[in-house]
C-alpha cells in the first residue's frame, strides 16, 4: 500500500516532537538531579562542627585555687627547699594522680575556700644519723569550716654541720592525714584532698 505525503510528513513530525519532549524531559531531571546534589553540598558545608569538649582552666587562672600564705622572713635555703617540694609529681606521691607538679595540683585541689601552707622541718622523726638529719617539706592545707589537711614529703638529709647543703633524693610522701572539727586524725592518700575539698566546699 502506498504512502501519501502527507501521511509521511505528519509521521516524521510526530517523531521529532517525540524526540523533542524526550530530551527535555531528560534535561529536566539532570536540572533537578543538580540542584539536589547542590542543596545537599551547601546544607552540609553550613552544618554547624560538633561541639568541642569542655576545655580545662588555663594554667595561669587563679580561680579555684587556695591561697599561699607566704610568711615573712622565710630563708632563701627554705624558699629552695619548698620549690623541690612543689616540683615533685604527684603522680610520684599517689600513684592515683595525674602527672602534675605538687605546687599546680595541691592548691587546685584544695580549691578557693581554703589556706595553704608550705613549711620546712626535719620530718618530725626523733630517730637521727650520726652525721645527718632528714629535711622534709610539710603542706598544711585549711579549709573555711575548720578542717585540716596536712601532707610532709621527704625530700633529702642535710648534713648535721649547720653549713652543710641539702643532698637532695626522689621525693616521697611520708604520711598524709585530715581532721575535722571536733574529729580524730585520720590517715588518708593525698588524693584524698580533692574529694574532701569538694564535700567542705
Amino acid at each position: 500500500m502506498l504512502v501519501s505525503r502527507d501521511q509521511t510528513l505528519l509521521a516524521v513530525t510526530v517523531a521529532a516532537i517525540a524526540i523533542g519532549l524526550f530530551m527535555l524531559h531528560q534535561a529536566s531531571g539532570q536540572s533537578n538531579s543538580s540542584a539536589e546534589a547542590s542543596v545537599a553540598a551547601s546544607t552540609y558545608a553550613s552544618a554547624p562542627p560538633p561541639t568541642p569538649q569542655a576545655s580545662p582552666l588555663p594554667e595561669n587562672s587563679a580561680s579555684g585555687t587556695a591561697f599561699e600564705v607566704i610568711p615573712r622572713g622565710r630563708s632563701a635555703e627554705e624558699m629552695e627547699i619548698i620549690n623541690y617540694a612543689k616540683n615533685a609529681p604527684v603522680s610520684m606521691l599517689d600513684s592515683s594522680l595525674p602527672h602534675q607538679s605538687a605546687g599546680y595540683w595541691i592548691p587546685r585541689a584544695a580549691g578557693a575556700y581554703s589556706r595553704l601552707r608550705w613549711d620546712v622541718n626535719d620530718c618530725a622523726t626523733p630517730r637521727r644519723r650520726n652525721d645527718s638529719t632528714p629535711v622534709c617539706a610539710q603542706a598544711n592545707i585549711e579549709f573555711t569550716n575548720g578542717t585540716r589537711f596536712e601532707a610532709l614529703l621527704l625530700l633529702g638529709s642535710r648534713a648535721l654541720d649547720s653549713a652543710g647543703s641539702v643532698k637532695y633524693v626522689q621525693p616521697s610522701l611520708l604520711w598524709a592525714f585530715y581532721k575535722k572539727p571536733r574529729g580524730a586524725v585520720v590517715p588518708a592518700p593525698l588524693g584524698l584532698l580533692q574529694r574532701l575539698a569538694q564535700e567542705v566546699n
